[in-house]
């Protein structure tokens, strides 16, 4: 009796050679494709599986460069919808604030005041001119 994994053991028995003689027959290639991707070795392996991935990324990073050189305006209204920083209370002042690393709270924060908004487009302690940008 051939030696069985234990996926097949289930035709142990009476007739379970041509049993599985008949499913092989059935199914000749998904067996072994299987078993392949099973190990994480499929076609690609994982050097390839993790150079696509880097390829990938590298791809998503010049598109969104190339956007933001095409429309400088688009990152300010999008910083806009995207949710602030959680604070239970305003700072008081942008000083401390920008030490702790915080900047351009929103307006529906329980951190923002609007003595912190100088120019009242609803975020306050905005970055300095020029700080984080390409």
């Amino acid at each position: 009796m051939a030696v069985h994994d234990t996926r097949t053991r289930r035709l142990e028995g009476h007739g379970s050679e041509e049993g599985l003689i008949r499913l092989r027959n059935r199914f000749p290639a998904a067996a072994p494709r299987a078993r392949l991707w099973a190990r994480g070795r499929g076609r690609l392996g994982d050097l390839g599986r993790g150079l696509l991935m880097v390829y990938w990324l590298g791809c998503v990073a010049v598109i969104a460069i190339g956007v933001n050189r095409i429309y400088p305006d688009l990152w300010p209204r999008v910083q806009r919808v995207l949710p602030g920083p959680k604070l239970e209370q305003p700072f008081p002042d942008c000083r401390a604030a920008h030490a702790a690393g915080v900047f351009n709270i929103p307006i529906w924060s329980p951190g923002y005041t609007s003595e912190q908004d100088g120019d009242r487009d609803g975020r306050a302690c905005e970055p300095p001119r020029g700080y984080g940008t390409f």
